[in-house]
């Protein structure tokens, strides 16, 4: 039966679905049905509360577990930064990752709130920040943490936003990373970074050179399909007059 209710209040809920009832539930199991709830139901409502913005019933749930001596585990501060930074809360969730990291004596981050700081520093524009995060990766960690393809597209789609210089320059310090970690971006993001440059209709004055590079890139890695296909795509584009091409 516990297991049943705690799936009602699920993570699995939209956030803004019904909050009230899953609160009816949560009130019942305490006082009429002698279930005490346990960890995971306390996480699972205060994932529905965080992701609605009520706060202050977060605040008042985290000290009823406090008050009830129900350890508060890494998978609820995960959740708490997760939805901080989607709201642009990142004053809030560094100091909930800090809490997590420092006070607690985890001593470290996982993957789930190392990608949710990353995601909330780059929809708040700041890229530094998001990249410095991702570099605190490479320092040792027990267990040790590797960088997500899922944290490089994140960084990547926000790459876009920039000039050609700047999305240069930022992808250089990303593959670098990721190759020190020993991961190998094996999607060709050189061509979607083309091909998103094109449909977006931006312009461009450096706009042959970054072919060029890309053409290079994919001569370099023996990628002669890709090669071609942009070749043919750029003769399109009337660009291939160019005997370096």
């Amino acid at each position: 039966m516990e297991e049943e209710v705690t799936e009602l209040l699920g993570l699995g809920m939209p956030a803004s679905l019904m909050i009230d009832d899953p609160f009816r539930v949560f009130e019942e199991m305490k006082f009429h049905r002698n279930m005490p709830p346990n960890v995971f139901t306390y996480n699972s409502l205060l994932y529905a509360l965080s992701m609605s913005g009520r706060w202050n019933e977060v605040c008042r749930i985290l000290k009823e577990m406090h008050d009830q001596k129900i350890i508060i585990r890494r998978r609820t501060f995960n959740i708490l930064i997760n939805a901080l930074c989607k709201q642009g809360k990142m004053k809030e969730a560094e100091t909930a990752d800090f809490i997590m990291v420092h006070i607690l004596e985890y001593g470290y981050r996982d993957i789930n709130a190392y990608t949710s700081l990353i995601e909330g520093y780059c929809l708040n524009g700041e890229l530094n920040r998001a990249m410095s995060t991702l570099e605190s990766m490479e320092k040792p960690h027990f267990p040790k943490v590797k960088p997500t393809l899922h944290i490089y597209n994140i960084l990547l789609d926000r790459f876009f936003s920039l000039d050609d210089t700047n999305f240069w320059s930022y992808k250089r310090d990303l593959d670098s990373m990721y190759a020190r970690a020993g991961w190998e971006i094996e999607e060709n993001s050189v061509t979607r970074y083309i091909w998103y440059r094109e449909r977006m209709g931006k312009p461009s004055d450096e706009k042959y050179s970054v072919y060029m590079l890309c053409l290079m890139d994919h001569c370099d890695k023996y990628e002669v399909d890709a090669a071609l296909n942009l070749f043919y795509f750029m003769d399109g584009k009337e660009l291939n007059s160019n005997i370096d091409v």
